[in-house]
């Protein structure tokens, strides 16, 4: 199902920017105080990111973008106990807004580094669910579940497209945490890409279907 995704950008239009601005600055650092070489380096790195991003990224959401959302937008008649056990253990009005924002961000930020800043916290959002919910350690499995729903409750648009800049722009200069978190949300992207009833707890085929189909028709 990722294919069609693979050629969302030109591959004659990618630079390696990250790295040829780093080895640049790295060198001007020298005679200046790191301080004040890192504030001129997020300033650089943004603007020219920004000029990049208006020349390469797509002007409209790609077929796997669009087919994704509706996908989403089908999946609306889900509840939390279609997805995961013990979910009275969880208040999710208490981080759904400020994911849904860090979400939207994602897509309208033209910087791979401010993109990736808001992905770090929408997991951090997902920690603090957890922690209010219960005392013990936080892990992919307790992540995963709520993820694949807040995702759902947040219909976060341009998600293929988005990963793929954030993971191309980046590239060797993502941090090993920042890679993981990466990764992860591209899995929930595809799992809820892939959705079927057999994936959720109760909910016969027909059902899945009726109530899917519903949606797309309201």
């Amino acid at each position: 199902n990722n294919k069609d995704n693979k050629n969302v950008f030109d591959k004659e239009k990618q630079l390696n920017v990250p790295e040829q601005l780093t080895d640049f600055f790295t060198i001007v650092k020298i005679n200046l105080r790191r301080k004040k070489m890192d504030e001129i380096f997020d300033k650089v790195y943004n603007y020219v990111m920004s000029k990049l991003y208006n020349k390469i990224y797509p002007k409209k959401l790609n077929d796997m973008d669009v087919k994704l959302y509706s996908k989403v937008q089908s999946l609306s008649w889900i509840e939390p106990n279609h997805i995961m056990k013990n979910i009275d253990n969880y208040n999710f009005e208490l981080v759904l807004p400020d994911i849904t924002r860090y979400f939207n961000y994602i897509n309208i930020e033209k910087s791979p580094k401010k993109k990736i800043e808001n992905m770090k916290n929408i997991f951090a959002s997902i920690n603090k669910l957890l922690s209010f919910s219960q005392k013990r350690l936080i892990g992919v499995d307790d992540q995963m579940p709520l993820l694949n729903y807040i995702f759902i409750r947040a219909k976060p648009k341009g998600m293929y497209t988005n990963l793929e800049f954030m993971e191309l722009y980046m590239g060797d200069k993502i941090k090993k945490e920042e890679g993981n978190d990466l990764v992860q949300l591209k899995t929930i992207r595809d799992y809820i890409y892939n959705l079927t009833a057999s994936n959720l707890i109760n909910v016969s085929k027909e059902e899945f279907e009726q109530n899917c189909k519903k949606e797309i028709e309201t």
